[in-house]
């Protein structure tokens, strides 16, 4: 069985007044002045299903909350677990009884029914919703700038200059094909051999230093 909302909500714990606690506090009021997110993640977990048969699963709001937890706290479907069932604040928000426990499992399940469409949706409902509070002019997407280990070199000047050199040369040879009276002087294996001396030239320096 599945709800937009639990019938009942839980007694609220005794939170602590703190900068989480206030944050929460802020996304709860975020959240219940936009009832339509709760219909479409209701749609979603609904899909191929018959609503009112089966046990009582979480309803559409609890789930987008647990969304919400794990993505703002980057945690695991374990981690998520854990702090559902442990956590009186994280419970408060996510309308949990204290009594009624949570595993992994089922958030996965139920979280991992959220189409890509979905949640572009309720983006735009947040954003629209930050828009008319003057929080946000939704002018500019943040992109994720995670640093990735890559294979390239280490910024050093000799191998900045020698790419540099390759890169310019390159672009000047496709520049040669549309205007052929461009005269080019290759320098890039010039530029790799001062490169090359310049890196033997610093090991030198290091061993006569030990």
């Amino acid at each position: 069985m599945r709800q937009v909302r639990a019938r009942q909500l839980p007694l609220p714990p005794l939170l602590h007044s703190g900068q989480s606690t206030k944050e929460l506090e802020k996304m709860n009021e975020i959240i219940e002045a936009n009832p339509e997110i709760e219909e479409l993640v209701y749609s979603d977990l609904i899909r191929g299903v018959a609503p009112d048969k089966g046990t009582e699963g979480l309803s559409a709001e609890q789930v987008f909350r647990a969304l919400v937890i794990k993505q703002q706290n980057g945690f695991s479907y374990r981690d998520l677990e854990f702090h559902l069932n442990h956590n009186a604040a994280f419970q408060w928000f996510c309308r949990l009884p204290m009594y009624r426990s949570v595993n992994d499992s089922s958030l996965e399940r139920d979280i991992k029914k959220l189409r890509p469409e979905t949640l572009e949706a309720i983006n735009r409902i947040l954003v629209v919703h930050a828009c008319g509070k003057g929080i946000e002019k939704g002018q500019k997407v943040r992109t994720d700038c995670t640093g990735v280990e890559s294979l390239i070199h280490k910024p050093k000047d000799s191998w900045s200059l020698y790419d540099s050199v390759r890169v310019l040369t390159r672009l000047t040879k496709q520049a040669q094909n549309l205007l052929p009276t461009i005269s080019i002087t290759d320098h890039v294996c010039r530029a790799k051999r001062r490169n090359r001396e310049i890196e033997n030239t610093r090991g030198q320096d290091n061993k006569n230093k030990l």
